[in-house]
């Protein structure tokens, strides 16, 4: 994850990094695999990293909230924001949601496919007036 998402130090002065994609079988430890790269990147000041999106199915957004929080109480005394979006909310407050996670410094943003489906879909942001 690292190499693709930033590869090093003084790449990263330079580029600001694309993200990346962690798909594979249920088990085989992608949660506890990001919530590694949330420590290292949430606790390097140099990294400069504010927000984190976390998309994934919607019946274990709970649980990323949960493995998150457990995680950074043992990892870091730092305080690390995680907001979540339940999908049976209406779509104004699902962007009311998104903008509050992007002001907010060492935040993580944690929803559902569905939910990241709804947010991205035009015709829908249209509707709400954020095009």
């Amino acid at each position: 994850m690292w190499d693709s998402c930033y590869e090093s130090l003084e790449r990263l002065k330079v580029d600001e990094g694309s993200g990346c994609i962690l798909a594979h079988c249920m088990g085989l430890g992608k949660t506890f695999q990001v919530i590694t790269l949330l420590h290292t990147l949430f606790s390097y000041e140099e990294m400069n990293t504010k927000h984190v999106l976390v998309v994934c199915p919607t019946s274990t957004v709970a649980n990323w909230k949960k493995e998150v929080k457990i995680a950074f109480k043992h990892f870091s005394d730092e305080k690390l924001n995680i907001i979540t979006i339940v999908d049976k909310r209406e779509v104004s407050q699902k962007y009311s949601i998104v903008k509050r996670w992007y002001l907010l410094k060492k935040c993580v943003l944690v929803l559902g496919y569905e939910c990241f489906e709804t947010l991205t879909n035009e015709t829908k942001l249209e509707k709400v007036g954020f095009t």
